[in-house]
């Protein structure tokens, strides 16, 4: 009903019609096998074929069935292609948005239960979670994998926040991720971040206080 058996003879494939003999040789050699073609729509469902087995002594046994399920394909989130430029000011925080992350057209391809997992923790700043509190990166406990649902990127929680300049002047940041709906994952893919250092002006400092001796 779902799919069709085959047997294969050298390059030569064969779909078996309703009625058709093969040997448990050709069992055994792996020449026999089943191919589904029908979508399951995200479902498993069950195919069966009844058949009959006989010998050269003419014993016989009719009206087998041998029953098979057939599984969707568990295939990995679709990722990823951005092309925005992410620039945050020195000690600042700029939003995470979908489009940093993903293609437009792929908002409608996840599933609610996906999950964005950091691989690699930005060095110069932190992830930070808004709806949650949670934060990921320099000075944080967060696992090493940290993750966040894609629906809190929907809902704009996800920032960075460019936590470490003291005595440095970082001019980028970069922290990479993979997406995972708990049965597959996609390849690993890297966020690159700007961070804009701030340049004081030359002739500006502070008062200046003089002191004369008598």
């Amino acid at each position: 009903m779902y799919g069709a058996l085959l047997k294969t003879s050298g390059p030569e494939v064969e779909e078996l019609s309703e009625i058709s003999n093969f040997t448990m040789e050709d069992i055994n050699n792996k020449k026999i096998r089943y191919s589904a073609t029908f979508e399951t729509g995200g479902h498993p469902v069950t195919d069966s074929f009844r058949f009959s087995v006989s010998d050269m002594d003419h014993n016989r046994l009719d009206n087998q069935k041998f029953t098979i399920t057939i599984t969707p394909v568990k295939n990995p989130p679709p990722v990823i292609a951005f092309a925005d430029l992410i620039t945050v000011d020195e000690g600042g925080r700029t939003p995470l948005s979908f489009h940093h992350f993903f293609a437009a057209a792929a908002e409608d391809s996840f599933q609610e239960d996906a999950f964005i997992k950091l691989s690699a923790l930005p060095q110069y700043g932190c992830i930070e979670n808004m709806g949650t509190g949670d934060r990921f990166g320099p000075g944080t406990t967060s696992d090493l994998e940290a993750s966040f649902p894609i629906q809190d990127v929907l809902e704009n929680y996800i920032y960075y926040f460019q936590s470490v300049h003291e005595s440095i002047e970082p001019t980028h940041d970069i922290f990479s991720f993979y997406v995972s709906d708990g049965n597959s994952r996609s390849e690993v893919h890297s966020i690159n971040i700007t961070i804009e250092v701030k340049i004081l002006e030359v002739g500006k400092v502070g008062p200046l206080t003089t002191i004369s001796h008598h």
